[in-house]
C-alpha cells in the first residue's frame, strides 16, 4: 500500500531554488568581504625604502689612547722631576765621570741640570786633572757606591750630604775613587749639586 497525500510536485522546484538562491547569495557575500579586503590591503601606502643615506650606522667608540711618556735625553739629566738621595749623587757621578777622551766635554751638558751654575763653571775651569783618575785614557763608570765619609755633616730638609765612592774603567785600568757631594733646593725645589769635596785617597 503507498501513501501519496497530498503532494503539490509544482511546489518542490521552488523551495530547491530558493535554496540554491540562499546560497548564492552567502558566497557572493564572502567573495565581496574577500575582495574588499584585498583592496584595502593593495591600498595601504607600501613602507619607504631605507634610503642608503638616511641609515645611521653608530661605530664602536675606541677608548682615548694617552700619548706615551717623553723619553729623557740620553746625553742629558731630565729637569723634570727632582732626582735625591742616592739616585741624585748615581745621576751626578755617572755624568760627571763618563768622558771618551779625557778632553772630552760634553759631561758639562749632561749635568748641568743637577748642578748649580757656579759649580759647574768652576769644574769647567779646572780641568780633568783636578779630579785625577790619570791612569786612565777614557772614564766610563761601572759602579756608584755608598762610603762612610769622615767627619760627614747631617742632613737637613733643606740639604743633603752623600758620600758616594765611583769605580770608574777605561777598559784596561780601574780605579775607585769616593766623593762627597752637597746637594741644596734650588728655586723650584729641586735638589742640585752645589759643593764637591774629593776626600784624599791613594789612586792604584
Amino acid at each position: 500500500m503507498s501513501y501519496e497525500g497530498d503532494w503539490d510536485d509544482t511546489e518542490r522546484p521552488k523551495g530547491r531554488r530558493a535554496g540554491l538562491l540562499l546560497v548564492a547569495l552567502i558566497v557572493a557575500g564572502i567573495v565581496a568581504w574577500l575582495v574588499t579586503g584585498q583592496r584595502q590591503q593593495d591600498s595601504a601606502p607600501a613602507p619607504a625604502p631605507s634610503s642608503p643615506s638616511s641609515l645611521s650606522v653608530t661605530a664602536p667608540v675606541s677608548p682615548p689612547v694617552e700619548d706615551p711618556p717623553p723619553l729623557p735625553s740620553p746625553t742629558r739629566t731630565p729637569s723634570a722631576r727632582s732626582l735625591e738621595g742616592r739616585q741624585l749623587a748615581t745621576a751626578w757621578l755617572t755624568g760627571f765621570l763618563t768622558r771618551s777622551s779625557r778632553d772630552d766635554v760634553a759631561w758639562s751638558d749632561t749635568i748641568r741640570d743637577i748642578t748649580d751654575p757656579d759649580l759647574l763653571a768652576d769644574l769647567q775651569l779646572q780641568g780633568p786633572d783636578a779630579v785625577g783618575l790619570l791612569k786612565l785614557k777614557s772614564w766610563r763608570v761601572t759602579a756608584v757606591t755608598p762610603f762612610a765619609a769622615p767627619d760627614k755633616p747631617v742632613d737637613t730638609p733643606s740639604r743633603q750630604v752623600l758620600s758616594f765612592q765611583a769605580t770608574v774603567t777605561d777598559g784596561q785600568a780601574t780605579e775607585r775613587k769616593p766623593f762627597v757631594l752637597y746637594a741644596y733646593r734650588d728655586s723650584q725645589q729641586r735638589w742640585v749639586v752645589t759643593l764637591l769635596e774629593q776626600p784624599y785617597t791613594s789612586e792604584g
